[in-house]
């Protein structure tokens, strides 16, 4: 439960950019400008610098900054900014691991670098977080004596020694191979791991990475212990590493100076000099308490009380029980007994991640609206180009069958013409009286001739009570038979083609701007006959394919680009 209470509070923080100021205690390091703008290679050096001398507020607030700033980027392409993000995050949980001994959260560190680094294709870091986890579950052991677990320690060790081989992490080689060696020993398995410690072992390198982490004299002590029982050469291989550590100065070399002695006292008390193995034992005991290593000093205090118990020296050997729990139960409760300044600064880390997340959420959140606003934007400009593109359309349309009907009348005008002309010539020429019914072809075509011209020129029609009955009054035929020939000749009845010759009209006022420009469409309607404006521009769209309104822009539009008005041949009305 609390591994995933602290996975939940690490994902949880790492959502944004920091955006407050707090202190690091042990160096009163405010988070100015300069931390906040520095770039992120010079701030995990900085970070770094800061846990190599043993000031982890310090390092974790750098390292804190630094994954804050990258982590939530999803879609992240910068190979350098990811690559400094998976080392913070790693960082963080190994300053929790060795400086506050907080497992719990150490590890939840390790397995969100771990995420972070396998979701964007960083695989160098993956053998030191492996190695740091693996770490984790190896004191877990120590602590609470899981020793049906220890193997898998060793199985995780190599893995990871195998994985920083492929990837090329050389100076984390030693570190991985150190560990690995110093488990199969306690185990008595060497002769498992025994091909890749002499690999590491003869490994030429001159890299600085490989050389500031040298365990090949350690590697090859354990080799030569365990498969070849040579005690001596190899306690001499161990003097040899213990020179190469220098365990002075920076906090890992004497870590790793502890791990070197304690498998000093190993060898020591299995060869059966059980009083120099004491000495070396204070001397961890004095390192160990330097470095706060509370695991190792815990290992050793268990040994004390285990040795002194069997010599039957009662009182040493109570000391060092009351010692040996007095680091369990601070390995156990250790987050609880940090001091009221840690405790500041931890609180004052939190609120960095709290005020991140706010962050976030508020970048997010613009973002979204920034995507909406520009997906509306872009729906409205598509939906804008489409009506204008309709509207385009309409007016190229209109336009093609106002300039049809143009053309229909002027073509009418001919026909007229050719009427009058055809009527004019069989007047002259004599023939018999037509029979009224039934009438002849030669006495049907005569017919309507004489309809046709009296639609042409008669005022009549556009009145509004013009009727059948009028019209063959007007032509003195019967309205039978002028209905008949309407219908023979025109395919239509009397009322449709009244108002298709109306509608004729109506187009021709329409273009004549200057004699019918006065009126309006209800008056253009009036002057052809029609009184309902509905029923005009329902004939009206019938016939033209436009409506009045449409039609007068046109013929204005027009009128106004020629200045003049439209040349359409003139009325025949009013000439009869």
């Amino acid at each position: 439960m609390k591994k995933l209470l602290g996975i939940w509070l690490l994902l949880a923080a790492l959502t944004a950019l920091p955006a407050v100021s707090v202190f690091a205690y042990e160096e009163d390091i405010k988070v100015d400008g300069r931390l906040k703008s520095m770039p992120g290679k010079e701030l995990l050096e900085l970070g770094g610098e800061y846990e190599r001398k043993g000031l982890p507020d310090s390092a974790l607030l750098c390292m804190t900054i630094l994954a804050n700033r990258r982590y939530s980027k999803a879609t992240d392409r910068d190979s350098m900014g990811i690559a400094c993000c998976a080392n913070a995050l790693y960082h963080i949980g190994l300053i929790y691991e060795c400086y506050y001994s907080n497992y719990p959260k150490a590890y939840s560190y390790y397995r969100t670098a771990e995420h972070y680094a396998l979701a964007r294709g960083f695989h160098r870091i993956i053998p030191a977080i492996h190695n740091g986890m693996t770490g984790l579950r190896r004191a877990e052991i120590s602590v609470y004596g899981k020793s049906d677990s220890t193997i898998v320690l060793l199985r995780d060790y190599r893995k990871a020694f195998h994985e920083a081989e492929e990837y090329r992490v050389y100076g984390l080689l030693g570190v991985i191979a150190k560990n690995m060696a110093a488990v199969a020993k306690n185990l008595h398995l060497v002769d498992s791991v025994k091909a890749d410690l002499l690999r590491y072992s003869d490994m030429q390198c001159d890299s600085a990475e490989f050389l500031a982490y040298d365990n090949r004299s350690y590697c090859r002590a354990i080799v030569e212990y365990e498969c070849n029982n040579n005690v001596d050469l190899a306690l001499q291989l161990l003097d040899e590493a213990l020179v190469r550590e220098s365990p002075v100065g920076k906090w890992e070399d004497c870590n790793d100076s502890v791990v070197t002695l304690v498998t000093r006292v190993q060898l020591l008390v299995e060869a059966g000099r059980g009083t120099e193995a004491l000495q070396v034992i204070d001397r961890i005991v004095e390192m160990s308490k330097r470095i706060d290593n509370h695991v190792t000093l815990f290992n050793m205090y268990t040994y004390l009380y285990n040795y002194y118990n069997v010599l039957g020296y009662d009182g040493k050997a109570k000391e060092y029980e009351l010692l040996c729990l007095k680091e369990k139960n601070h390995i156990l409760f250790s987050s609880k007994m940090a001091d009221v300044n840690e405790m500041r600064f931890l609180y004052d880390i939190e609120r960095l991640n709290d005020a991140a997340r706010e962050q976030a959420s508020r970048e997010r959140l613009k973002t979204y609206m920034m995507y909406w606003v520009g997906f509306v934007a872009l729906m409205l400009m598509g939906m804008l180009i489409w009506i204008f593109r309709k509207y385009q359309q309409t007016q190229e349309k209109n336009l093609q069958l106002y300039q049809k009907n143009i053309e229909l009348l002027a073509a009418h005008a001919e026909e007229v013409k050719r009427l009058e002309q055809t009527m004019a010539e069989s007047r002259a020429k004599p023939r018999a009286k037509y029979e009224k019914n039934p009438m002849d072809e030669e006495g049907r075509q005569d017919l309507m001739h004489r309809v046709f011209l009296i639609m042409e020129k008669s005022e009549e029609v556009f009145r509004p009570n013009f009727t059948l009955d009028r019209l063959a009054e007007l032509v003195d035929a019967n309205p039978t038979y002028v209905s008949y020939v309407i219908n023979e000749k025109r395919q239509c009845n009397f009322n449709v083609l009244l108002n298709e010759y109306r509608i004729k009209e109506a187009c021709r006022r329409l273009n004549d701007r200057e004699h019918y420009g006065h009126l309006t469409i209800e008056g253009i309607a009036a002057s052809v006959g029609i009184k309902s404006r509905t029923n005009f521009a329902t004939n009206f769209k019938k016939f033209t394919g436009l409506t009045p309104s449409e039609y007068q822009r046109i013929a204005a539009r027009n009128a106004a680009d020629s200045n003049c008005d439209i040349n359409l041949p003139a009325s025949n009305f009013g000439h009869n």
